[in-house]
C-alpha cells in the first residue's frame, strides 16, 4: 500500500468515526488507551 492510500484511507475512517460521534453512536475511550493529555501528563504538563 502506498502513503497515498494509507492517507486515504485514514481520512475515510475518520471521516467514519465522526459521523458515528455526530449521530451519538460514540463511545468513551478506555482509560488505559485514551489519548487525552490530562491522563497522559496528570500533573498538567501540555
Amino acid at each position: 500500500m502506498g502513503s497515498v492510500e494509507a492517507y486515504n484511507r485514514l481520512c475515510d475512517a475518520a471521516r467514519n468515526l465522526k459521523q458515528k460521534i455526530d449521530a451519538g453512536q460514540g463511545h468513551a475511550q478506555h482509560a488505559m488507551w485514551a489519548t487525552d493529555p490530562k491522563w497522559i501528563y496528570p500533573a498538567g504538563g501540555e
